[in-house]
């Protein structure tokens, strides 16, 4: 049995997709989940992530608004009028209370301001992940 199957137990290899057109942020993001038993997946813009969406089916989707192409909250709309149960957190710098409140009556789980604690996100991933459960 390899040694880090233990870091697996209570995540039951959740599926998370990382949305977001900074290589960085998606990298980072990606390692800790990777390390924490996750099944992580990625895409740099709106349209790769509507893809990705319907062929993996993700258990949560990390989405920043701000991308190239599809604006992240076309993409939020979008995901949750054809996947309602895949989670959305909504990742921004440019938090302010008329965007959250506009992410959120668009279906939004979640939202977390850039730049977070990693335990934090996860934590909240954790909770909207069982939402759905």
């Amino acid at each position: 049995m390899p040694h880090h199957s233990r870091m697996i137990n209570s995540k039951d290899r959740s599926k998370i997709l990382i949305v977001d057109d900074e290589k960085e942020m998606v990298g980072y993001l990606s390692e800790y989940f990777v390390s924490r038993g996750y099944r992580v997946y990625a895409a740099v813009d709106g349209s790769e992530a509507l893809r990705k969406v319907e062929t993996l089916n993700p258990d949560v989707v990390l989405l920043d608004l701000l991308m190239p192409g599809i604006h992240g909250m076309e993409v939020l709309t979008r995901i949750k009028s054809s996947h309602p149960r895949t989670a959305v957190v909504i990742m921004t710098a440019l938090i302010n209370e008329t965007v959250a409140e506009e992410a959120l009556e668009a279906g939004a789980d979640a939202y977390i301001a850039k730049p977070f604690n990693l335990e934090k996100i996860e934590t909240l991933i954790r909770s909207v992940i069982d939402r759905y459960r």
